[in-house]
């Protein structure tokens, strides 16, 4: 619906080395033709979430429905794509805690 944001189920896994992200972003032509967009603009899916326990490590993709006109998304819609990117720590980092789920549960 116009205005409204959606999990999209993408029954796809990714497994990762510590050190490394997937950078989910939209594909410019859904923002422009469909104006369905990411609402935190970049989806950050760290080497933890494959072993979700909420959803089994499934990748949802939110997107925000940001025209005036419902929409319907199709199992073959190309949506999104995905880069996987290294990163690193600072050395004093002091983050020690474990997660614990999906979306929003990073520390």
């Amino acid at each position: 619906a116009p205005g409204a944001i959606a999990l999209i189920r993408t029954g796809l896994k990714a497994y990762m080395p510590p050190g490394w992200v997937l950078l989910l972003v939209g594909r410019s032509s859904v923002g422009i033709k469909r104006r369905l967009v990411i609402p935190n603009s970049v989806g950050v899916i760290d080497a933890g979430y494959a072993d979700n326990p909420d959803n089994e490590g499934e990748i949802f993709l939110a997107l925000w429905n940001i025209g005036d006109q419902p929409q319907t998304i199709q199992p073959t819609d190309r949506l999104a794509q995905g880069i996987f990117v290294p990163y690193g720590v600072v050395a004093d980092d002091a983050a020690d805690a474990v997660r614990g789920g999906g979306i929003g549960s990073t520390g």
